[in-house]
């Protein structure tokens, strides 16, 4: 008997915990940003038909690598020209750019020119 008025009691409890938890719940609204979303490694083509399918998708921001050996070819020299283009038609079509300067350069290696990827 003592075990029936137990399960009873636990049920009861039981249902109590899940009826209180299944009202008044508060829904927070939350706006996004219009420029939330954002793309890896597009624009590159440059073109207006990429551009557009960018804009479709409500895309504002890209992000993208900018290759160090292209850009600092000697020690201390750099020169961002060969991406000019690309960052002209991203200005162009209202996109924000972030750059990634990766990979590595010739330059720092003793031999001048090993191509490894850097790590610690």
């Amino acid at each position: 008997m003592k075990t029936i008025k137990l399960q009873i009691i636990i049920t009861c409890l039981l249902l109590t915990f899940l009826i209180s938890c299944g009202t008044k719940k508060q829904i927070k609204t939350v706006k996004i940003p219009e420029d939330f979303a954002g793309m890896v490694h597009a624009g590159h083509t440059k073109t207006a038909e990429e551009y557009e399918f960018i804009d479709e998708m409500g895309i504002s921001w890209i992000l993208t690598t900018f290759n160090w050996s292209s850009v600092e070819k000697q020690q201390g020299v750099w020169d961002f020209s060969s991406y000019d283009a690309y960052v002209e038609a991203a200005k162009q079509h209202n996109k924000k750019i972030i750059v990634v300067l990766g990979y590595q350069t010739g330059w720092i290696f003793p031999d001048g020119n090993s191509r490894k990827y850097i790590s610690a």
